[in-house]
């Protein structure tokens, strides 16, 4: 089994602007978590949300863009994460 990294970029209405999966491939969760931690490294703000489980991360806190990161065993976006409106 393969593991992608998804990303999407919002406005500050929630719409998608921009989304695509990141070229990487990882055999391993743990390698793709490590992958989207370094990136959250580098934002000012993130966080994490349970829900559909995505990361976001923002260059300010009251920003008008954020960007979601989730991970996926596919690289086509999943049935959950497109209900949760990421497409």
């Amino acid at each position: 089994m393969a593991f992608f990294v998804h990303w999407c970029l919002l406005n500050r209405e929630g719409r998608i602007l921009e989304s695509g999966c990141f070229d990487a491939r990882f055999t391993r969760r743990e390698g793709a978590v490590r992958f989207v931690l370094e990136r959250l490294d580098a934002a000012p703000h993130y966080g994490f949300c349970a829900g559909p489980d995505y990361w976001w991360l923002s260059g300010a806190r009251d920003g008008g863009l954020e960007t979601r990161l989730w991970i996926d065993a596919d690289a086509t976006i999943s049935a959950q994460h497109a209900d949760a409106g990421f497409v």
